[in-house]
C-alpha cells in the first residue's frame, strides 16, 4: 500500500512540475562559430538571437539549456534571469523605450489594425475573429477561413487558411504565394505583422494601383498559425504574454513534450545532430521521424495541392532574411544567385541581413520548412521559400507593445515585394510564365540581350548581343498591354528606353529572331 501511495505522490509531483512553464534566461555566450556548433550539437537552440561572428551569441535559453552552457568551457553572462517576467513587466509600461528601432519605409497603420490583449499580441480566438472580420468587411477580396485539412492536431485543433485575391471564393489559374507564421509558438510578432499586411491589402485595394496589381494578378494564401497547440499552451500558462514554449505539444512518452515543427520536414531530416536534436527534451527535437507531426504533414499536403511558386515562413527574431540551404555549411541551391539578389531587394526597407542560416547566424537547421519547400521536387515543383526573422534580440520573442507597429510596418514593403516579385517570377527572370505564354529559351552565356540597370527608376539601356539575329522587341505590362515596340532591330543594337512615366512594378521585354521568343523582366522602382 505504501508503494502505491508513494507512486501516486511521485506521479502527482511529476504532473505538477510538468504543467509548470519553464523558466528562460537571456544569456550572452562568448564562443566562436565552432563553439556555437558544439553547443548546438548539445541541443541548444541558437537560431534566434544576436550573433557577432567569432565573438559571441545572445539568446534566450531554458534552465536546462543554461545548465548545458555552465558545463561547457565557454564563458557566459546572464543578462536577464526571468524572461517571461521581464516581458510581462515591459508590456505593462505605458511607454516602453524604442529599443534598437528598425529603419522602415513610411506606411500608415491600417485603420482596422488593433493590438491584442495578450501583452499587445493576439490570443488564438482573437486571431480567428480577425479573419472573420476581414471576410465580413471585404467579402470580394478574402475568402472565408477554412481548415487547411480535416485532420486535427494532437490537441484537437485545426490549422486554418484564407486566400486574398480578386475572386477569393474560387481557386484561379494565377501565381500563388504562401505566407505562414507561428511554426514556433513563442513568436507572436510573426503573426501580428501578417495581420498588419493583410489589413493593408484589403483597405488599400480600392485606391492603390500597386495593391490592385497584386490582388488582380496573384493569389495570396495565409496560414497564420501553424502551431495552434503550442500557441494555446503559451496563452494558458502566460495569459498576459511572455510564454516561451517553442515546440508543439506532442507527448513524447518519456515525460517530455513537443517536437520542433521547423525541424520535422522531410528534406534532409535528421541530417546530423548539429541542425536538429534527437533528444526529446531539447528545444530543437526533430521528432521520431520525418513528418511525424500532423502540423507538418498538413502544411506539406497543402503545398503539394496548390503548387505555390513562393513562400515566406515568418519567424522572430534576429533581423535576418534566410533562404536555403540550411542543413549544411556553405551549401547552396542552383538558384542561389537569384535568391541572393531578390533577398537584397526584399529587405531594402527593413535592412535585414540576408543569406543562408549559416551565413546569417552561424548555425545549421535540418528538416526545416524552407529546405523542404525548395528541395523536395518529386511530389511538387520547387517553392522559392525563405524565412524573415523579425526583431532584434532587444525586442526578443515578445516585443514591447509600442514596438509592434514599427516592426510590422517595417515588413510591409517586404511582403508587398514578395507578392509582386516572387509569386510572379519565382525569383527567376528566366522563369516560364505560362499565363502570358512566354517561353524562355535563353542559355547562360548566350543571352541575346541584356538590360541595365535593372531594377531602375524607369530608364533602361538594352544591348542586343552582336551574335544574335534579333528582328524586333516589345515591352508589356503584367496584363499584356504593349507600352514599347521596335520592329527594326539590328545586330549589336543599343536601345535607351525611358519608361519613367509608367507606374512602378514589373514589366516584360520580349525580343524575337523570327523563330524564337526570349523574355526578361524589367522592374521599375519607386
Amino acid at each position: 500500500m505504501k508503494k502505491i501511495v508513494l507512486l501516486l505522490v511521485c506521479f502527482t509531483l511529476y504532473s505538477i512540475i510538468n504543467a509548470q512553464p519553464l523558466k528562460y534566461y537571456r544569456v550572452k555566450i562568448f564562443a566562436d562559430d565552432k563553439g556555437l556548433m558544439q553547443l548546438a550539437a548539445k541541443g541548444l537552440a541558437i537560431d534566434h538571437g544576436e550573433y557577432k561572428k567569432g565573438a559571441y551569441f545572445i539568446g534566450e535559453f531554458s534552465g536546462r539549456e543554461l545548465n548545458t552552457i555552465k558545463k561547457s568551457s565557454y564563458h557566459y553572462e546572464i543578462l536577464i534571469s526571468d524572461m517571461s517576467a521581464y516581458y510581462v513587466a515591459r508590456s505593462k509600461r505605458e511607454t516602453a523605450p524604442l529599443e534598437n528601432p528598425v529603419l522602415t519605409c513610411s506606411y500608415p497603420t491600417p485603420v482596422n489594425f488593433k493590438l491584442g490583449s495578450m501583452g499587445g499580441f493576439y490570443t488564438y480566438t482573437e486571431m480567428l475573429n480577425i479573419l472573420d472580420s476581414m471576410r465580413k468587411k471585404y467579402p470580394n477580396l478574402i475568402s472565408i477561413k477554412k481548415p487547411v485539412s480535416a485532420i486535427t492536431t494532437g490537441g484537437g485543433n485545426l490549422l486554418y487558411y484564407v486566400r486574398i485575391s480578386n475572386n477569393p471564393n474560387i481557386e484561379q489559374n494565377k501565381p500563388k504565394l504562401l505566407y505562414t507564421a507561428l511554426h514556433h509558438a513563442r513568436e507572436p510578432e510573426s503573426l501580428t505583422q501578417l495581420i498588419f499586411f493583410m489589413w493593408y491589402l484589403l483597405e488599400n485595394y480600392a485606391t492603390n494601383a500597386d495593391v490592385q496589381t497584386i490582388i488582380n494578378s496573384d493569389e495570396l494564401y495565409f496560414i497564420p498559425c501553424v502551431n495552434p497547440d503550442g500557441y494555446l499552451y503559451n496563452q494558458q500558462t502566460n495569459p498576459n504574454g511572455g510564454g516561451l514554449w517553442r515546440k508543439n505539444r506532442r507527448n513524447n512518452g518519456d515525460g517530455n513534450y513537443g517536437v520542433d515543427l521547423n525541424r520535422n520536414y522531410g528534406y534532409k531530416w535528421g541530417y546530423d545532430n548539429y541542425g536538429s536534436s534527437p533528444y526529446t527534451f531539447d528545444e530543437t527535437y526533430r521528432g521520431p521521424s520525418a513528418f511525424s507531426e500532423l502540423e507538418t504533414q498538413i502544411v506539406a499536403d497543402f503545398c503539394t495541392a496548390y503548387h505555390f511558386i513562393g513562400a515566406l515562413n515568418n519567424h522572430t527574431y534576429s533581423n535576418v532574411f534566410i533562404y536555403p540551404y540550411g542543413y549544411k555549411p556553405n551549401t547552396y541551391t542552383k538558384d542561389s544567385a537569384l535568391y541572393a539578389r531578390e533577398a537584397r531587394r526584399l529587405t531594402q526597407c527593413n535592412h535585414f541581413f540576408t543569406g543562408t542560416v549559416y551565413e546569417a547566424l552561424g548555425y545549421l537547421a535540418n528538416g526545416d520548412s524552407d529546405d523542404w519547400m525548395y528541395g523536395e521536387q518529386t511530389t511538387k515543383p520547387k517553392i522559392f521559400a525563405a524565412t524573415p526573422e523579425t526583431g532584434s534580440y532587444l525586442d526578443g520573442f515578445w516585443p514591447a507593445p509600442n514596438r509592434i507597429i514599427p516592426l510590422s510596418a517595417g515588413n510591409l514593403q517586404m511582403n508587398l515585394d514578395a507578392a509582386n516579385d516572387i509569386a510572379t517570377l519565382a525569383f527567376n527572370e528566366f522563369s516560364k510564365i505560362n499565363s502570358s505564354g512566354y517561353s524562355e529559351q535563353v542559355i547562360a552565356n548566350k543571352n541575346p540581350f541584356f538590360i541595365y540597370p535593372n531594377p531602375s527608376k524607369g530608364k533602361f539601356i538594352v544591348t542586343i548581343n552582336e551574335n544574335a539575329n534579333m528582328q524586333s522587341a516589345k515591352i508589356s505590362d503584367r496584363f499584356g498591354k504593349i507600352i514599347f515596340n521596335n520592329s527594326s532591330l539590328t545586330k549589336a543594337t543599343t536601345l535607351e528606353i525611358d519608361l519613367s512615366k509608367y507606374a512602378p512594378g514589373i514589366y516584360y521585354m520580349e525580343v524575337f529572331d523570327g523563330n524564337k521568343k526570349y523574355a526578361k523582366k524589367m522592374v521599375i522602382e519607386k
